[in-house]
């Protein structure tokens, strides 16, 4: 799997998780592909696109289910790739703008992962385009600094 680096992760090496960036090409990828499972259990990364008058139900709900811990950071974007919108562009000679849209990431174990994405679509959906995305990818080891707990241990 190869992503495009963007200039973010600036420190990673093979110590630190297993991702390796190629500045040169502007790479960087996971080249460990096995999941390591730590603590008996996979991880799973849920990170959604939500509207930003949904977050306080959805903080609720998340803690509801007692998710192991949330990350929230405001962003702005496009949901459509912008090829997609070329006659857009061509008829109006402006890019569309970007919408304000919240990011939220949760670290959880894969078997609530189902469940996670099920309350996160209920609570999110009203039928409209830019109702969010979710996407799931996966966790291949987790560390608590303070403990140096690994894996599931990290995250609860």
């Amino acid at each position: 799997m190869m992503a495009k680096y963007n200039g973010l992760l600036p420190f990673l090496s093979t110590e630190m998780g297993g991702l390796r960036v190629d500045r040169e090409k502007g790479l960087w990828s996971n080249f460990s592909r096995l999941s390591l499972i730590k603590g008996g259990e996979e991880m799973k990364l849920v990170l959604a696109f939500v509207n930003p008058e949904k977050l306080w139900e959805l903080k609720k709900r998340m803690f509801d289910l007692k998710t192991p811990g949330i990350s929230v950071d405001q962003v702005m974007g496009i949901g459509k790739p912008l090829a997609r919108m070329a006659d857009m562009i061509e008829r109006h000679g402006a890019i569309p703008k970007f919408f304000p849209k919240i990011r939220v990431e949760m670290v959880v174990p894969d078997d609530k992962v189902e469940e996670v994405m099920g309350a996160i679509r209920e609570i999110c959906y009203t039928g409209n385009p830019g109702d969010g995305k979710i996407f799931v990818l996966p966790i291949d080891d987790a560390l608590r600094v303070r403990t140096n707990e690994r894996g599931e241990a990290a995250i609860r």
